[in-house]
């Protein structure tokens, strides 16, 4: 389904009483292709320009135009997969890829800015969806934003564990200043499950996704504080933090100890290990609900693995400010995944541009000379990002510019950034599948065919289901043209001398080289695919001819419309209606029905029974029989 033309203009007239000029990135680049035709997705290579006047040129990669929108739940979730709900976000690994799930089970990847107000012209959240954004991030007024809104959008609400205990006494502000955070004094963690009380406010709230704590704390080696360990060595010999450092190094060298360099590395994980696990438990006590999102790690810190394996063992996600990088850095993505065991997010990154008349004196971002270039940096950093397998996440720094600074989407005047904003959007409109097309997943094939022997040759994948000979003729396949197979785990693939699943057979489980000898070289007419591992949609093609769903009546409608559809048998039957940015409107079927014809009416109506905007809405059908489900889809247009 193609709703790309529709869904920019609608974010067109949506923004209509802006100034802002819509331009496409990929109009300012050379593009060059780099993958073969015919994929879902293309990956471009461009040239943009960094530092403030450009004389840095960065290869980089954008996504081709991208024509397909994922279906989203209410709370921005990807509707074609779900994996069971709990009322609340979680983590879950699929395939050794991380993701949050959302609280009716659907996939969720977490896209937004941080700092996301209300005081603009700007109509949040629902302005925010519109462009694919499905989350707030850090220092959003969430509470202000959701008060009102029919599609709430999910949150991270922030408590500041320790700033507010180093703050509560004149010892602890000079010690935060001198780069220790006293978390080895007795009273912290009283104190923490003491401020943790007021966060029983959102533990029933399904809406929030994760909890932050404090932000880039001070916890690794740099040039301002000096080396961690020796920061704590240097305290008063009867303080705790002092006490608790030289015992740690007592055990690991005896007495008369001497530092080397594996002691301070290690030294690193033994204070953030310590704060989260006292932090994280305090949380967890009030609110076991949530996903704990740690501290928002940042500089060198994001570089230390006894870091991440100690907060690992305390933190749902680990947090990441992530500057000074045009590529985000595989080998150390993939470090954080192996030493915590958890998906990370990236909570801050963005580019800064110099052609908005702003002086981009405060913040770490990225310098480059336009916005195109801006646009650039954010497709390529996301492309980055999205090939990980353990992020689950990414957060651009601001919602709006500064007085100084062009850290947002929006600037002062609250017109969008449109190349940035069109980027965001080819990104987020479908993401999840090109998160799988970037990591070379493949999406529900079991099998793979080829004409010659010894898996060379033409190759065609299949999804499992059933095939007649007319069917494979679709796709290439001919009587003649099967030589070697090969099939997952889990799978089965069993093949017919005749069509429609008649004559001689033979089921195979396991890779085949070779069918010269089995009798069924060149002689293959139809055949079926099942797969223990795949519980979602089938192409199962002989009963999706008799399944019908035909054109609603009328169409264009107003104010109601008429939807029929034919079950060839007794199936479990779900019609959703969702508009054209892919977020459910109402459910209007889910229930066991009997073979036969059936119809439902349609009133342009929510779940809230409130009539909806004129516009194109999609009718969702499934039906699911012998552990299978068959889908089709139809468009409607309702007049206003």
């Amino acid at each position: 389904m193609c709703v790309w033309k529709y869904n920019v203009s609608k974010i067109i007239k949506s923004l209509s009483r802006q100034k802002s000029r819509i331009i496409i990135v990929i109009q300012f680049c050379i593009l060059i292709p780099i993958l073969v035709t015919g994929q879902p997705f293309e990956i471009l290579d461009v040239t943009a320009k960094s530092g403030s006047s450009g004389f840095t040129e960065k290869k980089s990669r954008i996504l081709g135009p991208v024509g397909t929108t994922a279906f989203i739940s209410e709370y921005g979730g990807w509707n074609a997969v779900n994996v069971g709900g709990t009322g609340f976000f979680r983590t879950e690994k699929m395939n050794d890829t991380w993701y949050l799930v959302d609280p009716d089970g659907n996939l969720f990847i977490s896209m937004g800015p941080n700092s996301v107000k209300t005081k603009y012209d700007i109509k949040v959240p629902d302005d925010l969806w519109l462009w694919g954004i499905n989350s707030l991030g850090n220092w959003s007024l969430w509470e202000s934003i959701n008060k009102d809104a029919y599609y709430p959008m999910p949150y991270f609400p922030r408590w500041n564990f320790l700033q507010g205990y180093k703050n509560t006494s004149q010892r602890g502000k000079d010690f935060y200043n001198k780069g220790v955070i006293p978390v080895f004094d007795p009273e912290f963690k009283s104190w923490c499950d003491q401020f943790a009380r007021q966060i029983a406010s959102i533990k029933d709230d399904p809406y929030c996704i994760g909890i932050f704590s404090d932000n880039e704390l001070p916890i690794y080696d740099n040039d301002k504080y000096g080396k961690l360990l020796d920061r704590y060595l240097k305290l008063p010999e009867d303080d705790p933090n002092y006490i608790a450092a030289d015992l740690w190094m007592k055990d690991r060298k005896g007495e008369n100890y001497s530092i080397a360099t594996s002691d301070r590395e290690e030294f690193h994980g033994y204070v953030a290990g310590t704060y989260y696990r006292i932090v994280g438990k305090a949380i967890k006590k009030v609110d076991p609900n949530h996903l704990y999102m740690g501290s928002r790690l940042h500089g060198a810190a994001k570089y230390k693995p006894s870091i991440f394996r100690e907060a690992g063992k305390y933190v749902d996600v680990i947090s990441v400010n992530y500057y000074s990088r045009w590529d985000p850095e595989r080998d150390y993505m993939q470090m954080w995944l192996d030493e915590s065991d958890k998906p990370f997010i990236i909570t801050e990154f963005y580019a800064k541009a110099y052609d908005v008349g702003l002086s981009n004196s405060t913040g770490a971002g990225y310098k480059v000379p336009t916005q195109k270039d801006r646009a650039i940096y954010f497709e390529n950093f996301v492309i980055g990002l999205l090939e990980s397998r353990g992020c689950v996440g990414y957060h651009w720094h601001r919602y709006d510019d500064s007085e100084t600074t062009n850290h947002g989407f929006i600037n002062k005047d609250a017109e969008w950034y449109m190349e940035l904003m069109e980027s965001f959007f080819k990104v987020a409109k479908d993401v999840y599948h090109l998160r799988n097309f970037l990591m070379d997943v493949p999406e529900n094939k079991s099998v793979t065919l080829y004409d010659e022997s010894d898996f060379d040759g033409f190759a065609v994948s299949l999804p499992p289901g059933k095939y007649t000979r007319a069917q494979l003729g679709e796709k290439g396949i001919n009587d003649d043209t099967i030589s070697s197979l090969k099939v997952k785990a889990g799978a089965k693939i069993v093949v017919y001398w005749d069509d429609l699943f008649k004559g001689n057979s033979l089921e195979i489980s396991e890779n085949l080289y070779s069918l010269a000898g089995s009798g069924f070289d060149d002689q293959i007419s139809s055949l079926e695919i099942t797969d223990e591992n795949q519980t979602g949609i089938t192409e199962d093609f002989a009963l999706l001819e008799e399944f019908r769903l035909y054109p609603n009546y009328p169409n264009p409608f107003n104010p109601e419309t008429v939807i029929r559809y034919y079950l060839p048998v007794t199936a479990r039957v779900r019609i959703v209606i969702y508009d054209v940015m892919g977020r459910q409107v109402r459910t209007l079927v889910d229930s066991q029905q009997t073979a036969n014809d059936h119809e439902i009416k349609w009133d342009a109506r929510n779940e809230r029974f409130q009539r909806v905007a004129g516009g194109i809405y999609i009718c969702d059908v499934r039906i699911n029989t012998a552990g299978n489900t068959y889908h089709k889809q139809l468009k409607m247009l309702l007049l206003k």
